[in-house]
């Protein structure tokens, strides 16, 4: 379970909407960034396979299908559209009427792509994030992916500028990292507006993001891109301690400062700066449950109470690296990448303000 709990909930705000979430629920959601699993957990990629035979609608047929494979050094990537799994979702949600849609859409979409890539556990996981949720506005969905598969090589072309602009700054040399994109759930309206038309996360050595083709932020794209990217660096690269809840806020704190050594002047909504006020408030609960955190913790870090703000977790994480960087401006990427926290909390001088 505690494999679970520095996965990261960009989309939790829209998620408790949607349905109720229990704790376990939170244990498997904590979130939209990063899922990591140990290794003895990984399970080998099989081709996809679902009950529900693979069909496209008639509407449109889809022209883009292949895994497009390049490398940055010696770090290899494979972006890997999911499309066809939608698509198969669609004209299955035709031919039945528009009826079951929760149990067509796990079928033809979160079973043949959890399996492949988690494995049973990860099914269940998916079930449970507001990204892999049914959706029900079955003609925006379908503009999206035609959007997507129409415009596919510009959004390649972002995706791979966002990456070798990442991998030049932070070498990887681990395994190949895959990229699997999906049209973003168009149900989702507040979400698809709070995150710039873009979400994603990253377990280990895969990134999945999600894109809304009519609504997103060219340089949010590539910000989030890169900041995955450092995450399955980190998580390749980094044995850190899941039971200390500094070293998961200093994941994001870390993230974010490398993706803005990228894309300065991207805007994101977990990066805003925070009040003096607002700042003592979460440095005070982070260090009183450090070691003593729950998954109720974490969702209150991230979804904010009437004394935390929400993305209290990323925007501390941030702060702290901010004062980090303004004291070791020569530090290279990756030896602050890989820098225990209590190193980089004592380097900064943050806690002696």
């Amino acid at each position: 379970m505690y494999n679970h709990l520095f996965t990261l909930l960009r989309e939790a705000i829209v998620f408790t909407k949607i349905k109720a979430v229990s704790l376990l629920t939170i244990l498997m959601l904590l979130a939209g960034c990063t899922e990591t699993n140990s290794p003895s957990d990984r399970t080998e990629q099989a081709p996809l396979s679902t009950s529900i035979k693979e069909q496209e609608t008639s509407a449109f047929s889809l022209e883009h299908r292949k895994p497009v494979q390049f490398s940055v050094g010696e770090q290899q990537f494979e972006i890997i559209p999911q499309f066809h799994l939608v698509m198969n979702y669609l004209d299955q949600m035709e031919k039945n009427g528009n009826k079951d849609h929760e149990a067509l859409y796990h079928a033809t979409v979160v079973e043949p792509f959890g399996q492949r890539l988690f494995g049973p556990q990860g099914v269940e996981s998916l079930k449970n994030k507001a990204s892999f949720a049914a959706p029900k506005r079955l003609e925006a969905l379908e503009e999206s992916v035609r959007v997507l598969d129409e415009e596919y090589d510009a959004f390649i072309s972002l995706i791979q500028e966002a990456l070798q602009e990442s991998a030049n700054r932070l070498p990887g040399k681990k395994e190949p990292i895959k990229i699997y994109l999906f049209p973003f759930n168009p149900d989702h309206y507040d979400l698809v507006s709070k995150m710039n038309g873009v979400i994603a996360f990253t377990k280990t050595n895969n990134i999945v993001m999600h894109i809304a083709p009519q609504q997103f932020d060219e340089s949010n794209l590539q910000y989030t891109l890169a900041h995955e990217y450092h995450h399955a660096f980190y998580f390749q690269n980094y044995d850190y301690d899941r039971t200390d809840l500094l070293e998961y806020v200093l994941s994001e704190g870390k993230a974010d400062a490398f993706a803005k050594t990228i894309y300065k002047e991207a805007s994101t909504p977990w990066t805003k700066p925070l009040s003096h006020e607002q700042e003592e408030a979460i440095w005070e609960r982070i260090k009183e449950i450090r070691y003593s955190f729950d998954a109720a913790d974490l969702s209150e870090l991230r979804l904010g109470t009437n004394n935390l703000p929400p993305w209290s977790e990323y925007r501390m994480g941030g702060a702290i690296m901010t004062e980090y960087l303004k004291e070791n401006p020569d530090s290279p990427i990756e030896e602050w990448t890989l820098m225990k926290a209590d190193e980089v909390l004592e380097k900064s001088g943050y806690d002696e303000r």
